[in-house]
């Protein structure tokens, strides 16, 4: 992966009417496919009752025990306990596989300060919703006995997809969009662009468009997206996304969910019309120019914002992600081999087997699988009594 390069685009590049700078890339083949809230941290404002010292006690006494580990099960539920917080407010961190929890230590918010907090999964909220994403947290607090007497939205990251035959390139990207003197940056791999980025890192307002498919593929267990897309090779999927932080959001008088749910296709159709754009350079006066036909497609999502993805998922059958292990497993096979100096398959197999019944039999194989389902996002194994 190249470096990521910064700069202030000074309008030197020519403008083309293709995707990809001199190709003729036909924008009327563009299929939108979805959009929604892909991330969405909340601040929480619990009262706990009684039991909050016993709660806390165990809390503290799991998050000693994580010390020096990435997680460990907390005692008598079915999440891990890490072993540090989130800086400055809450002092423990709870993992779900489709959300994380942070918590503070205080029994009741102090005036406008949260004395929680949660990061809610992708999967999640593009299965669920934002109501059932929240929902999920907010039950789970109400077991430990909690009350959420608020819920504020912190951070929202809203997305479209869209299938792009042959994807699009930094050329184009830098020709067409507007405002001409925003920040922008972008990643490569080689002379592939992979990420395009418009806004600073820590600006309340950030674009990102990027090629979904390449994300997708590198990371197992986002293959889901595949029955969300409804296609049946994942490449030339590309999202347009907008990261909103709280600031951003202030401003666009979202204080709550029922605020982010009513103003979302509002708030897209902002994003997508104010913020910024992609124009056809056929007016002098950029203010003037044409929406390109590409992001004529992007604003229209604008009406469809907010409306629930009805796909069906059974989360234990997840025979995509054990095909990509397998592929990744098999990759590495012949490196084994040549390290063992055989080119024997049964041989070969038989001996990474053993090696891997030695390498397992001083740790605990259970428990890593256990850990690995939650950070991966799926739901662990009962385990034992």
């Amino acid at each position: 992966m190249d470096e990521t390069s910064l700069s202030l685009f000074d309008g030197s590049t020519e403008p083309t009417d293709s995707l990809q700078g001199s190709d003729n890339a036909n924008s009327n083949q563009i299929t939108f496919l979805c959009c929604g809230v892909d991330s969405l941290d909340v601040s929480l404002y619990v009262e706990w009752d009684d039991h909050w010292r016993d709660l806390s006690k165990r809390l503290d006494e799991g998050k000693a025990k994580a010390a020096g580990t990435e997680g460990i099960f907390f005692k008598g539920e079915d999440c891990l306990i890490l072993p540090s917080g989130k800086r400055p407010n809450f002092r423990w961190h709870l993992k779900w596989p489709l959300y994380d929890l942070f918590i503070g230590k205080s029994q009741l918010p102090l005036r406008s300060t949260p004395n929680a907090y949660a990061s809610l999964s992708a999967e999640s909220l593009w299965h669920e919703g934002i109501r059932g994403a929240v929902n999920r947290v907010v039950n789970q607090i109400e077991s430990f006995g909690g009350k959420v007497v608020r819920i504020k939205p912190s951070r929202a990251d809203l997305a479209a997809d869209f299938l792009i035959p042959g994807g699009m390139d930094l050329e184009f990207l830098l020709a067409h969009r507007i405002p001409r003197n925003m920040l922008n940056s972008h990643h490569m791999n080689g002379d592939k662009l992979e990420t395009f980025y418009l806004g600073s890192p820590d600006s309340p307002i950030r674009l990102r468009v990027y090629d979904k498919a390449v994300e997708t593929l590198k990371h197992s267990h986002k293959l889901w997206f595949l029955d969300i897309w409804q296609v049946d090779e994942c490449r030339d999927i590309w999202r347009v996304e907008f990261q909103l932080r709280r600031t951003a959001l202030k401003e666009m008088s979202v204080d709550s969910i029922d605020d982010l749910e009513s103003r979302i296709g509002g708030m897209w159709k902002y994003l997508t019309e104010n913020w910024c754009s992609l124009r056809l350079p056929d007016n002098a006066n950029t203010a003037r120019r044409s929406v390109h036909p590409l992001w004529r497609e992007v604003q229209n999502a604008a009406s469809i914002f907010g409306k629930a993805v009805n796909v069906e998922r059974a989360r234990s059958e997840a025979g995509m992600d054990s095909e990509w292990y397998v592929s990744h497993i098999a990759g590495c096979l012949p490196g084994f081999a040549v390290a063992i100096k055989s080119d024997n398959l049964e041989d070969t197999l038989s001996k990474l087997v053993t090696r891997t019944k030695q390498y397992w039999a001083t740790r605990d194989f259970r428990e890593r699988c256990q850990i690995k389902a939650i950070k991966s996002g799926q739901e662990p194994l009962k385990r034992a009594a």
